[in-house]
């Protein structure tokens, strides 16, 4: 696409980190995203959700957990239909139960109302 002159957008970067992340790939999808520095694309919620996702799905809790932690450094807000959903989810694999619950704690102080779906 840059070759050719064309910029990717948010979507398109949210639609390669998904098929990459769906096909094993979580390293390569952070690596590209890492790789894109203080781009604005950085700064999308949306694409942080995929890569956190992305690397429950492969395994790789911690970097999920890394990447939620960077959220708040970055000044970007978790939402509950996604994000904090994924963390709780994490968080219960590795059997942090007591963590799981203070997320729920600090996602209602945010104003977050748990919902009644879990995650994708």
């Amino acid at each position: 696409m840059q070759a050719k002159g064309v910029t990717p957008t948010v979507l398109t970067y949210g639609i390669l980190f998904d098929g990459m992340c769906e096909n094993g790939e979580c390293s390569d999808a952070l690596v590209l995203f890492r790789s894109m520095g203080s781009n604005k694309l950085m700064k999308d919620v949306n694409l942080y959700n995929i890569l956190i996702k992305g690397c429950r799905k492969c395994g790789k809790l911690d970097l999920a957990m890394d990447l939620f932690d960077e959220l708040s450094l970055k000044g970007l807000k978790p939402n509950v239909n996604r994000t904090y959903t994924m963390m709780i989810s994490v968080l219960c694999q590795q059997g942090l139960f007591g963590d799981a619950k203070d997320l729920l704690r600090k996602m209602e102080e945010n104003g977050c109302s748990p919902n009644t779906f879990g995650p994708s």
